[in-house]
């Protein structure tokens, strides 16, 4: 279960290929990095590891050897787990079909290609203590809280980066940029949209929203799309409805912020648009925006349309 709320299959194996054996590609600023094989296996994989091992690497983002993980494995999320939900973790992971498949070699830039360097960045940007429950908070907020700070690592992808690749806590969930697949097997920048509850993130979804669609991949504010599909179908569907409802519950409690709108589009640009959107938009979108239940769903105030980086919904288009 909590292998599935963590995501672990989806950036631990390649289409195609052996779940949890790693090589799949995340294209980062900073060069290429290639996800590591997780199975039992003693040679290639996590076979030979003990629980203190695994414990280090979730952690504090170390192997055995004491050498540094980059933070693309999000440890400085992982971290907030207890250490008994690591101990489960470790436990099933040790069950999973041993897969001898050795781990490809990562593509950085200099410096990027200095572990050691990670020390320094650790110093700043990483903090390895477990979540603590917020005593003035209900135990279903914390659940909640627990599930999208820490399992879900929800931030990674919906939180900006600083110029060194660390989430800008100031503008936690107010939405991210990032490299992952398109069709053929190209790679384009992707953007995750707005979480807090601000007009530009999900100020109009209720809480049920969120529950389908985390649930279903569908709901009566959106379809889900892009890399947000295997997020849906490895791992928030097969949570428990208690749990959807503690993450739903929580997302909504998020003080609304917002990164910086883009420049105002002049009334050309504006009349081009109207054009597009009439003809090839309106008739499943309906012309004021708003959607229609058999057909499309709204696209006034759409986190996805209103997103400051609009990388997803060109994508969406194309």
């Amino acid at each position: 279960y909590l292998a599935r709320a963590g995501n672990c299959q989806t950036c631990h194996t390649v289409e195609g290929g052996n779940a949890y054996a790693g090589g799949l590609p995340f294209h980062t600023p900073f060069g290429v990095l290639y996800s590591t094989n997780i199975t039992p296996d003693q040679a290639t994989g996590i076979g030979s590891w003990t629980f203190e091992d695994f414990h280090a690497s979730m952690k504090h983002g170390v192997r055995p050897d004491g050498t540094h993980l980059y933070p693309a494995f999000p440890y400085t999320d992982f971290a907030k787990l207890s250490s008994a939900d690591i101990a489960a973790l470790y436990i099933y992971l040790q069950t999973l079909e041993a897969v001898e498949q050795t781990a490809l070699p990562n593509e950085l830039e200099f410096p990027y290609s200095q572990r050691e360097l990670l020390a320094f960045w650790k110093l700043m940007f990483h903090e390895p203590h477990s979540m603590s429950p917020d005593p003035s908070k209900s135990a279903q907020w914390n659940r909640g809280a627990y599930l999208v700070e820490g399992a879900g690592h929800c931030g990674a992808c919906h939180s900006p980066r600083n110029m060194l690749g660390a989430e800008d806590e100031s503008l936690a969930f107010t939405g991210g940029s990032y490299m992952d697949k398109v069709r053929f097997g190209y790679y384009r920048q992707w953007s995750g949209v707005n979480l807090t509850s601000h007009k530009m993130g999900l100020a109009a979804w209720e809480e049920d929203d969120i529950i389908d669609y985390l649930r279903d991949g569908v709901s009566g504010n959106a379809v889900v799309h892009g890399p947000m599909r295997e997020v849906v179908m490895n791992s928030t569907r097969h949570l428990t409805d208690e749990d959807l409802q503690a993450m739903a519950v929580y997302l909504k409690s998020l003080p609304a912020r917002a990164l910086p709108a883009g420049p105002t589009p002049d009334a050309e640009t504006l009349a081009a648009g109207e054009i597009v959107y009439t003809v090839h938009c309106g008739s499943c979108h309906l012309p004021s925006g708003r959607g229609d239940a058999g057909l499309g769903v709204p696209l006034v105030e759409s986190p996805i349309v209103r997103a400051a980086d609009a990388s997803s919904l060109i994508n969406v288009m194309l």
